[in-house]
């Protein structure tokens, strides 16, 4: 029994600190994805499945289709 529950406890914490690293990368993903959208010249550095994503290419266009109207 007691190797069964160190090996569970072990794969606990293992499993714990797989989850921070990817909670962590997927945190800097997003700030760094919002302060390139804050720069001046808007994203520059964002992959296009990244500006998908968040809808820039969408928002773009029908920013550009209201300027035509006007």
């Amino acid at each position: 029994m007691w190797p069964a529950l160190i090996v569970f406890i072990s794969s606990f914490i293992i499993a714990d600190g797989i989850c921070t690293v990817y909670d962590c990368c997927i945190d800097t993903i997003y700030l760094l994805s919002f302060e390139d959208m804050e720069r001046e010249g808007g994203p520059k550095y964002m992959s296009n499945d990244l500006r998908n994503g968040f809808g820039l290419d969408k928002a773009d266009q029908e920013a550009n289709a209201s300027r035509r109207h006007t």
